[in-house]
């Protein structure tokens, strides 16, 4: 039992490296960006995550975006963001059928 929660852990801490990692050097203030999902839960993410492809859409079409920002930097940034909230769906979606799989099939 003990193994499993330090391999929780491990993988808990290498994810925030990770994303920590990724994230964009711009801090925005306003607009999509400027959300955090630090605290969201995974339903709250996929809306999140949908609202990110649809500025993505918005600004490829023509739209505004921030000042001080060119257009190619912003698209990455929310193309960065994106992809790291996908990461974050796939790691809590993964940790709860682990947790399923566990509650089925208990260790002796």
């Amino acid at each position: 039992m003990k193994a499993q929660m330090r391999f929780r852990v491990l993988c808990f801490t290498l994810f925030v490296v990770l994303l920590s990692g990724c994230a964009a050097s711009r801090t925005y203030t306003e607009g999509i960006l400027a959300t955090s999902d630090t605290f969201m839960s995974t339903e709250e993410l996929r809306t999140y995550e949908a609202k990110i492809g649809q500025e993505i859409e918005r600004v490829n079409k023509g739209g505004a975006v921030p000042a001080g920002v060119t257009r190619d930097v912003y698209v990455e940034d929310l193309k960065s963001r994106q992809k790291n909230v996908q990461d974050r769906i796939v790691m809590a979606e993964h940790f709860r059928q682990k947790d399923e799989f566990e509650d089925k099939y208990p260790s002796p």
